[in-house]
């Protein structure tokens, strides 16, 4: 099957629940719609972080349709981030897994979940701080040592432990390099998980500290 033509069907499809005044249908179909063609996108592995929060969005609203609005979702970014979010560039499906491992490890049971994504400029290092908190299940203090541990390992092997959290860090690795960081934090009231990664803009150029800001 070409993805043109399910797209196509699946635009057909949201027309007729309109017709029938299905809207939530209609809204649900165009989301599934929209979700799958960011994700067909040819863009040479990178998109922009605008889109990577558009399409992180658009997956929150869908995973909401099966979990009856259980998480809600926040995204706060600071001066740089908005003034650079469509020139700033991420590795494209980057936001998605990480609002998935959230869920997963953080969902409790009849509990609606949390989650802020924020994104910050670090001046000093020249890095993009991006962090997924969420107030759900915390980590066991001992557990957070050992994931940590295994995160900060050059190569993470799989060894059956933080595998989501290992493939999005060898992901960076092979866009950025050794200079990426990856660290989880835990406690009571909320788990963290936090990436610093070097900024750069179209075309993969880095953005050096004190320009375009």
């Amino acid at each position: 099957l070409k993805p043109h033509f399910i797209c196509n069907a699946m635009d057909m499809l949201r027309l007729q629940a309109q017709h029938y005044q299905q809207d939530q249908l209609a809204e649900s179909i165009l989301q599934i719609n929209q979700y799958f063609r960011y994700s067909m996108l040819d863009s040479g592995g990178s998109a922009s972080l605008g889109d990577e929060i558009d399409n992180a969005v658009n997956y929150m609203r869908l995973v909401n349709v099966m979990r009856e609005d259980k998480i809600l979702l926040n995204v706060a970014l600071d001066a740089w981030a908005e003034q650079h979010a469509s020139t700033a560039m991420l590795p494209k499906m980057l936001l998605q897994p990480l609002l998935e491992n959230a869920i997963q490890h953080g969902f409790i049971k009849d509990k609606p979940l949390h989650l802020t994504v924020s994104f910050s400029q670090q001046f000093a290092e020249g890095m993009l701080c991006i962090r997924v908190v969420n107030d759900g299940k915390p980590i066991d203090p001992q557990r957070q040592e050992e994931l940590n541990a295994y995160l900060a390992q050059p190569q993470p092997a799989s060894a059956g432990q933080g595998v989501g959290l290992s493939n999005i860090r060898r992901r960076l690795m092979l866009f950025y390099g050794e200079c990426v960081s990856l660290r989880v934090a835990s406690d009571v009231n909320c788990t963290s998980v936090t990436i610093l990664l070097p900024i750069t803009k179209e075309k993969g150029q880095s953005v050096h500290e004190g320009t375009d800001r």
